[in-house]
């Protein structure tokens, strides 16, 4: 399980996961994601689609090429590869670039 501490607010903790083009999950040193570990708080990768889609409903997801697009509340968010996907409290998710997250964020990894 990966841990997210805050730099730069109050501190918080929140639950992450990396997107690295393939699969999301928990990253290695390569930032590859290591297989099954996609946490259960993110919704599972259901198809591939011909072009890119337009409503997906809540916890849906699809790919296309190699961006993935998820329902949330709120609307649909797309997670262009090598982004770092924030699990807030009540379901938030915050997509985030590899330098956004690395100025706002720092990992720890929990076994």
């Amino acid at each position: 399980m990966i841990t997210i501490t805050s730099r730069t607010r109050k501190p918080i903790e929140a639950k992450g996961a990396y997107y690295d083009g393939h699969i999301v999950g928990e990253p290695d040193e390569n930032m590859r994601v290591k297989r099954h570990t996609c946490p259960v708080w993110f919704p599972a990768l259901s198809r591939e689609v011909d072009k890119p889609p337009t409503s997906l409903h809540m916890t849906e997801t699809a790919v296309h090429k190699d961006t993935l697009y998820v329902g949330l509340i709120g609307g649909q968010r797309e997670i262009p590869p090598n982004s770092w996907i924030i699990h807030r409290a009540h379901g938030v998710m915050e997509i985030l670039t590899p330098e956004d997250f690395n100025n706002s964020y720092r990992v720890e990894v929990c076994e």
